[in-house]
């Protein structure tokens, strides 16, 4: 089913890459003007006897930069400075892109999703999880892990080391529809599979390139105060298209001998097995429905962390908007949702996480100091926007 995102705030979606003086240079109108130097034209051991000179550099790039793309800076941010180590510590991260067109990744759209459905799914059952152990209190198995599956407790596991992986282990019980003890962590038997999404690309290239500084602002014992150091990075605000489907491979593997518990975790996408004999689109319409759902109540569920607990406010578009998802940087994390999650049955059961682990140097203040307790924004032109936030439209 065709699926389009359009932005409500700006989002940024990484390729792993960044760059600086020796790659860009911000024009008098305040464009950006990503490019490579013409070496046919300069003199090329001058340019390596000058590379830590800023000024001679960007003044090449100037002259003999062939643009690559360009993107619109709203960031106050120079290329220049007599300080070179500081001056190359100014990094623009880039966006992902197929060629010089940016795009959205399906397994960005299906990261935001899982998140979703992994709290709704929990909130629903009441912290219920159905296992290949059958059913399963999930705060019963944080606490004391579960021998039978080779599941630790959490914070006992080497997992648990990395902010990654934190609590994977539980994330994967939940989603695995396998009935076999000894293979229930296999990507093969995640019921996440059946969701099938493609990548977003802009609708007619109707899509604005900008950089953005990215401001990290911290919840300390007394007040809100932002972190000393900013990010730069593309981010794009416009309409993108995809496609998004249940695959009709679900209905083969409900009818072979792998098919496991997959009956009993259905409700997972909002389904049940009679669903399954409608049409594809039908499925997807009605897990797309269910999804509409699932992402009010989580967007209830976290936008406190941001807003609400700092005296900031959410755009009146985001708050409005009936459909949902947010994507990229500056979105958090699987665990610290989960977080959010169990602090609607005990906050002393994420109070003793976070102590047991040391995930903040201000565990023992917590809930006065929440958790997590930083957050992003993109600040331009006097506003401070959320990033990430994209309306579903199907």
């Amino acid at each position: 089913m065709k699926v389009a995102l359009k932005t409500l705030t700006p989002i940024h979606v990484g390729n792993g890459d960044d760059y600086s003086y020796g790659d860009a240079y911000v024009d008098s109108q305040g464009i950006l003007h990503r490019c490579e130097i013409d070496y046919s034209k300069v003199n090329v051991q001058e340019i390596i006897d000058n590379m830590e000179n800023s000024y001679y550099i960007q003044k090449i790039l100037r002259e003999y930069g062939k643009d690559i793309y360009t993107a619109k800076c709203r960031a106050n941010l120079s290329f220049t400075g007599t300080n070179i180590k500081e001056v190359a510590n100014r990094r623009v991260r880039e966006f992902i892109k197929d060629g010089t067109t940016p795009y959205i990744p399906g397994s960005s759209v299906k990261g935001a999703i899982r998140t979703i459905l992994y709290a709704y799914y929990l909130h629903k059952r009441n912290f219920m999880v159905e296992t290949p152990l059958g059913e399963r209190n999930f705060i019963d198995l944080l606490r004391n892990g579960l021998k039978l599956l080779q599941i630790s407790p959490l914070g006992r596991d080497r997992e648990d080391r990395r902010d990654k992986y934190f609590g994977k282990r539980f994330e994967q019980l939940v989603f695995t529809y396998s009935s076999d003890p000894k293979n229930w962590r296999d990507a093969k038997y995640d019921i996440m599979k059946f969701v099938e999404i493609s990548d977003f690309y802009p609708v007619k290239h109707n899509y604005n390139l900008y950089v953005d500084a990215i401001k990290t602002y911290s919840k300390g014992p007394r007040d809100i105060y932002p972190k000393p150091f900013t990010v730069y990075a593309e981010t794009v605000e416009g309409e993108f298209q995809g496609a998004i489907r249940i695959s009709p491979a679900i209905q083969k593997v409900l009818k072979s001998h792998e098919k496991g518990i997959l009956e009993r975790k259905l409700d997972i996408l909002g389904l049940k097995q009679n669903d399954l004999e409608l049409s594809e689109e039908e499925i997807t319409r009605k897990f797309l429905d269910y999804l509409k759902e699932a992402t009010k109540y989580f967007y209830e569920l976290c936008m406190d962390h941001d807003y609400i607990e700092t005296g900031l406010k959410h755009p009146e578009n985001v708050k409005k908007c009936e459909f949902k998802l947010r994507v990229g940087f500056g979105v958090g994390t699987h665990y610290q949702t989960i977080l959010k999650l169990l602090e609607t049955s005990n906050q002393n059961i994420v109070k003793n996480i976070i102590l047991q682990n040391r995930l903040t140097k201000y565990a023992k203040l917590y809930p006065q100091i929440p958790y997590p307790k930083t957050f992003e924004v993109i600040e331009y032109d006097g506003k401070k926007l959320p990033l990430g936030w994209m309306e579903v439209i199907y």
